[in-house]
């Protein structure tokens, strides 16, 4: 799910600055800022944030809120700051509380620079254009106050995949 337009994001300075994913530099404007809350999602994490970092649109943030995770989940997390620290934060409750997945997206939420939120949970994995054939959708819509990209497909081509139940069940018991 997509938010349209909250506020000019452009007014800080540091939001200036160029970034460089690769051979693809990402413009000086975080248009996107995807906001993933996560508990105890240390099977799916990886597979997940690639699906991220892997995007064709480069104008994005990836914003992990740990909801209080007791697994590897946390350390994933870390580990993908430390390799891509101009574009993946992560943030948590104080004293690292579960509080549910609400607050912890609306936490997300709060510390998000881009124009567009994007929710994704830490079981979906998103195809690399996502983000290219949403943005100019959402663009050329200004005044739709919400976009519901979870469909998985935008003019019959499938965007990413999210985890049958029954694989989420079967893979969370251990």
């Amino acid at each position: 799910r997509f938010s349209s337009p909250r506020r000019d994001p452009f007014a800080d300075a540091e939001r200036r600055r160029s970034l460089r994913n690769g051979d693809l530099v990402m413009s000086d404007r975080v248009r996107v800022s995807v906001v993933l809350p996560f508990l105890d999602a240390s099977r799916f994490m990886r597979e997940c944030i690639e699906g991220v970092l892997a995007q064709t649109y480069g104008a994005w943030e990836l914003i992990l809120v740990d909801d209080g995770s007791s697994d590897d989940s946390t350390a994933i997390a870390r580990e993908y700051v430390e390799r891509v620290p101009e574009r993946v934060r992560c943030i948590e409750h104080p004293g690292h509380e579960n509080l549910g997945i609400s607050a912890s997206r609306n936490l997300g939420v709060r510390h998000a620079r881009g124009v567009f939120i994007a929710e994704l949970d830490a079981d979906d994995v998103w195809l690399p254009d996502k983000l290219a054939r949403l943005v100019p959708e959402l663009e050329a819509h200004p005044r739709q106050d919400r976009f519901e990209a979870s469909l998985h497909a935008l003019r019959g081509v499938a965007l990413g995949r999210t985890l049958p139940l029954d694989a989420w069940r079967r893979t969370s018991r251990g």
